[in-house]
């Protein structure tokens, strides 16, 4: 038998045994923290090695997940404002809300959570503090969300950034096998065992994790492929659809948990981001699933 409770939150959930694998949903709790969780099995033998776990400084509020490739990808080490937002953390008392999966995104499934402040003081390298390893477009994502948040005098609520950005990877990489299939004329037919490789390595782990929405950056290694048209299960536009229904319809498969329709932000492709593919027009509005403009009825 195993209870799980949040200190000074709702009573805890208790789960009758034997399990091999199991989780716990708990009940909306107001942004903030700390909080500790505590798990303790309750027919264990009676030493606080075996029948009890702590999870502590754990705060509630909005987690994003960020995703893509290189453009994601890139880190804040390399961005002109990275020492302003530096400054801002450490002197400023700016950006105590946020925290980070910090390091570099690839190895997003097992960075270590940070504090904005804990990621601004820790050196994993002798150059650079960890925030620097982080994705820069994910970090400004939520640093732009708290400073509007300031400025129209509202509650700052913390947010929780995760990134899963690979340089050089296809959108199909990040699809499930079912959702993939409904388009046609997808880039990479020739290596099928590349699509959907990271969405069970990247993906996966982080859909029982309860979201605010996700941050999409990706595109220029479709360049070269078919651009295509949702209206028509064709191509990019198609696939960038059914990527974002995916994500949507797993997050969200248990009840009160991510919301069918949370957001989904979407960064279409800078002029310079061709590698050489043509028509980037046309790639731009594949990413909109053809509708050339964001949130539509498709997405």
């Amino acid at each position: 038998n195993v209870t799980v409770g949040v200190g000074g939150g709702p009573p805890p959930a208790g789960f009758p045994g034997p399990f091999t694998t199991w989780k716990v949903l708990f009940s909306p709790t107001r942004a903030g923290g700390n909080y500790t969780i505590i798990a303790r099995c309750l027919d264990c033998p009676q030493d606080p090695i075996w029948n009890r776990v702590n999870i502590t400084n754990v705060t509630f509020g909005d987690v994003w997940h960020c995703s893509g490739q290189s453009n994601m990808w890139l880190p804040v080490y390399h961005t002109f404002s990275r020492n302003d937002t530096l400054d801002g953390i450490l002197h400023q008392n700016k950006y105590h809300n946020i925290r980070i999966m910090a390091g570099n995104s690839k190895y997003g499934v097992t960075n270590p959570w940070m504090t904005a402040l804990q990621a601004a003081t820790q050196y994993s390298a002798p150059d650079q503090p960890d925030l620097f390893s982080f994705a820069a477009a994910c970090w400004y994502f939520a640093q732009s969300l708290t400073d509007e948040l300031v400025a129209g005098n509202q509650e700052v609520v913390p947010f929780g950034m995760a990134c899963t950005a690979i340089g050089g990877q296809r959108i199909e990489e990040y699809m499930d096998n079912r959702t993939m299939q409904v388009c046609s004329d997808r880039d990479g037919e020739d290596t099928p065992d590349w699509n959907g490789e990271l969405f069970g390595s990247m993906i996966m782990p982080f859909v029982d994790t309860t979201i605010k929405g996700w941050v999409w950056y990706q595109g220029e290694n479709n360049m070269p492929a078919t651009k295509g048209n949702s209206a028509v299960d064709i191509g990019y536009g198609c696939e960038q659809r059914e990527l974002v229904r995916g994500w949507r319809e797993i997050w969200s498969t248990t009840p009160n948990t991510t919301d069918p329709l949370a957001p989904f932000g979407l960064v279409t492709l800078a002029s310079s981001g061709s590698e050489g593919g043509p028509n980037m027009g046309a790639m731009r509005l594949a990413q909109t699933a053809n509708y050339g403009v964001l949130p539509n009825e498709a997405m």
